[in-house]
């Protein structure tokens, strides 16, 4: 009889003083696990992060029980804990997010042994819930090899195999390392299996991508560092993943993972909807994307191809009004794109609860009165600002300013944290800005309550 390695995947806790699953979904480790059936594996997955996980109907102080919202997002189950030495004078709660610390060494335990175990991390300040996982697997495996993939794993691979405990250290999306551990290097494989679903149980939301890696350089985003080269799938193939998704699984919502789900003219995209519309898919499914849209990309096709198709809660990448500021973080937008990708959506008949368009704040050296004025020029184009804290990224063009300029170490990757862009330059502290959310929701209670802004 051929035996098959067996392979646990696991998505371990989140450590951080904030974190709400907004359609979090581990779809690398499914894509991953696709590719390591096809190559002959069996393979499991334990996901720290599952809000539906049937413990949680009856969890029991000092965790609190995670919630659930209309379209399948909420609060994680959490517990308040102290924080790590770098951390301890933070002026804030840190919390464990995810399956109590039992429950799920219970459910590494309920896998069985595995010959391998592979861990992921997504933000490089979130390695402590690897270092749970990997004591967890020793307890229960002893010397079981034991993989770490993702963000953290490509960016800050020398930190992560100091710091982590694990065997292997992945950078990039090629599984290969992970096969030749299991001694299957020369196995043949079939060209981009679709993602492994079935490994989990059924939820109300679910994921997948059109595309990876990202054709923009922004230079505070590492997209196309951690993905590589951008390459966008055939529609039929995302189609396929899509249809089995919604007919077997029946998840209600679906959000797209990609870095640049619209691109260019919008060609591609347009297709994809007109496919989605063609099979009434948009009438049981409520589609989301969870990072922001090129504003550039924004047409008028493009915006009706978005509201036919069933897109909810759009998310406009602008970051910035500031000429100046633009320039140096990559050029992609620029007040007209933004201006008339609006109006598109607008008149396509998406409200302005529909739309929210990301402002960045705590950038090395951005000026607090040049955030105002983004803040107040998105609103008077009839949008919600929704601000976003700066987080350093590793190997990106804009970290060795950060690193010149921040009162904190960033070589160490808990310092990364968005949570801290208040404490990290001068330019910003926690009064300002305390000041610039006030204004952000200010303004946007206004803008919802029909008082400013251009009608939409």
């Amino acid at each position: 009889m051929v035996q098959h390695p067996r392979v646990l995947l696991v998505q371990p806790p989140i450590y951080d003083f904030t974190a709400f699953d907004l359609f979090v979904y581990p779809l690398g480790l499914l894509e991953l696990g696709a590719s390591l059936e096809a190559a002959g594996c069996s393979v499991a997955l334990v996901d720290a992060l599952d809000r539906y996980d049937p413990s949680l109907k009856s969890v029991a102080k000092p965790t609190k029980a995670p919630t659930f919202r209309g379209d399948g997002c909420g609060h994680f189950p959490r517990e308040h804990i102290e924080p790590p030495a770098p951390l301890a004078e933070i002026p804030r709660r840190f919390h464990r997010f995810g399956l109590p610390a039992t429950t799920l060494k219970e459910r590494l335990a309920a896998a069985g042994r595995p010959d391998l175990v592979g861990i992921t991390c997504t933000m490089t300040y979130w390695y402590l819930g690897v270092r749970e996982v990997v004591a967890h697997v020793r307890e229960l495996y002893g010397d079981v090899p034991v993989a770490l993939g993702g963000v953290y794993a490509t960016l800050c691979a020398d930190h992560a195999r100091a710091n982590t405990g694990v065997d292997l250290v992945i950078e990039g999306r090629d599984p290969t390392p992970l096969l030749n551990e299991l001694g299957l290097g020369g196995t043949k494989q079939p060209k981009a299996p679709l993602p492994a679903h079935h490994l989990l149980d059924r939820r109300e939301s679910a994921a997948l991508r059109t595309s990876h890696g990202c054709p923009y350089r922004c230079t505070y985003c590492a997209a196309h560092l951690i993905a590589g080269a951008f390459c966008r799938r055939p529609v039929d193939d995302v189609m396929r993943e899509l249809t089995s998704l919604v007919n077997d699984r029946r998840p209600g919502h679906v959000a797209f993972h990609d870095d640049a789900l619209i691109t260019g003219r919008g060609t591609a995209f347009i297709e994809l909807a007109d496919r989605i519309r063609e099979q009434g898919l948009n009438r049981t499914t409520a589609f989301y994307s969870i990072n922001g849209l090129n504003a550039a990309v924004l047409s008028k096709d493009v915006a009706i191809a978005l509201r036919e198709c069933g897109f909810r809660a759009l998310r406009i990448g602008f970051e910035t009004a500031d000429l100046d500021l633009q320039a140096r973080t990559g050029a992609k937008v620029t007040g007209d794109d933004l201006t008339r990708g609006l109006s598109n959506l607008f008149e396509a008949g998406f409200t302005r609860r529909d739309v929210g368009v990301y402002v960045l704040a705590g950038l090395p050296g951005q000026n607090v009165e040049s955030i105002k004025e983004t803040i107040r020029y998105v609103h008077a184009l009839g949008s919600q600002v929704r601000l976003a804290e700066y987080a350093p990224v590793p190997h990106t063009a804009l970290f060795d300013e950060a690193r010149r300029l921040s009162r904190l170490d960033l070589d160490e990757p808990l310092f990364h944290n968005k949570c801290l862009a208040a404490l990290r330059f001068e330019s910003l502290d926690l009064a300002r800005l305390r000041e610039l959310k006030d204004l952000a929701h200010g303004l946007n209670r206004d803008l919802l309550a029909g008082k400013t802004g251009k009608s939409a």
